[in-house]
């Protein structure tokens, strides 16, 4: 039997919540180990049980979901977070992507993106739907550097090839055909580079490479 995937909601609304376990429900290999309806409990859940995927809403009461995020990308990095909410303000979904979060999606959107995210994350790729990409992007772009980024980072050939490639949406998958490298070398050399930087997902590389001039809009 396969192993299924862990997945804790952490949602205050509990129509909206219900909604998700509905949809989630009807695939095999989904698991609902848990509910929380505030980042506080979020975090004492993780006391308990340690899920592969937390799908985190941003406004909720007593610790919102970025401060969540934080602590949950600080202290338990194979969890992949998720954001899934109303919110589509440039500032929440940069605050949210610094945090730690692996993707983004808007709960306007079609609850099919949800699940298109999950399974990327888990494959080692950020998810973003398509209207909050170009808002990062533009943001990335517009916004003056203001991140503590180390100084004078030498990348070689192959990892300048993967950084250009990341800013052009590739996926980890896409990227190994394309380098004629295995996944497992890509995972690897992304890892490598997001050490360098001090960065907690694909889209700091993508930050860092925009302002720094590695890569051209």
């Amino acid at each position: 039997m396969a192993k299924k995937i862990k997945i804790i909601i952490a949602e205050d609304h509990a129509l909206y919540r219900d909604g998700l376990k509905t949809m989630l429900g009807l695939y095999d290999e989904f698991e609902i180990i848990a509910e929380a309806v505030d980042g506080s409990e979020l975090i004492k859940l993780f006391e308990f049980h340690r899920p592969d995927v937390v799908l985190m809403d941003i406004n909720m009461p007593i610790l919102n979901g970025i401060e969540a995020t934080k602590f949950v990308s600080a202290h338990f990095d194979d969890t992949k977070i998720i954001a899934i909410t109303m919110n589509d303000e440039k500032s929440s979904i940069m605050d949210m992507m610094d945090a730690g979060a692996n993707g983004y999606v808007l709960k306007s959107e079609d609850k099919e993106e949800i699940i298109k995210a999950i399974y990327t994350v888990l494959n080692g790729d950020d998810y973003y739907s398509k209207n909050v990409e170009n808002s990062i992007i533009n943001l990335i772009h517009s916004k003056k550097s203001t991140d503590n980024y180390k100084k004078s980072v030498y990348f070689n050939e192959k990892e300048l090839q993967l950084i250009n490639y990341l800013c052009e949406e590739f996926n980890s998958d896409e990227i190994a055909k394309t380098m004629f490298l295995s996944k497992k070398t890509i995972d690897g050399l992304r890892l490598k580079i997001k050490n360098e930087l001090n960065v907690r997902n694909s889209i700091g590389i993508v930050k860092y490479a925009i302002k720094n001039g590695l890569y051209k809009i």
